[in-house]
């Protein structure tokens, strides 16, 4: 339920944010090795707002092969197991992000929009959801490994972060505009799980939480588009 409210929040502060803004739809794209993201909505003369998305993927499999030379008293066999086990983990970030711009407009002033730079600061809110993936391999016959799944999904999904920023755009035209960023990336995740045990003297209940807090800087360019 808490995470349904908040989903609805941050929907409602884009809708009123795109409302209120006055000017044309922009669209920025930030292109990464590891994460790529890319907002799209609404900028006037010295304020942006939009929505975003940002995604991470990566994937892990460790391959096992045992020649095992079996001596007995009567024969002596050798045979060959295989042993693989995958991961793979793909996380969404959708997002809302806002930009103030410092100092005076440029094209918006009537200038060509060409040749000059525009300081801003920015933040952004978003939310983990996580898709993963487990497998264990045992000679020709596969196994999901759900539990595995479950527990990354537990941990990479269902996180609250934001970032604060400060950056530039450099201005090749007044539909199109060079940035750079520098900001701190925020992320706060936990874990809230139940477990029942049944055993030979009755049963446990056992409720498991766990809290995390990340902070981390960063840097990205982005290339900026203005229609």
């Amino acid at each position: 339920m808490r995470r349904k409210a908040t989903a609805v929040v941050l929907v409602l502060a884009f809708a009123v944010g795109a409302v209120y803004a006055q000017g044309g739809l922009a669209l920025c794209v930030r292109p990464g090795m590891l994460i790529n993201a890319a907002h799209i909505g609404y900028k006037s003369d010295m304020f942006f707002i939009g929505g975003g998305l940002e995604f991470a993927s990566a994937s892990w499999k460790d391959d096992e092969t045992r020649t095992v030379n079996d001596t007995g008293p009567y024969s002596e066999t050798t045979y060959t197991v295989k042993y693989a086990t995958k991961m793979e983990a793909s996380v969404f970030l959708p997002q809302i992000a806002a930009k103030a711009f410092l100092g005076g407009g440029g094209f918006e002033e009537g200038g060509t929009g060409a040749g000059f730079a525009r300081p801003y600061v920015g933040a952004s809110a978003f939310y983990s959801l996580a898709m993963v993936s487990a497998s264990t391999t045992y000679d020709d016959s596969t196994y999901k490994d759900t539990t595995t799944s479950r527990m990354l999904q537990d941990v990479l999904g269902g996180n609250f972060g934001g970032t604060v920023s400060f950056g530039g755009e450099y201005y090749i035209s007044s539909s199109f505009a060079f940035s750079a960023e520098f900001g701190a990336r925020f992320l706060f995740g936990g874990i809230d799980q139940k477990y029942h045990y049944d055993n030979y003297n009755g049963y446990q209940d056992v409720a498991m939480k766990s809290k995390l807090g990340l902070g981390l800087t960063y840097t990205t360019l982005g290339l900026n588009f203005y229609f």
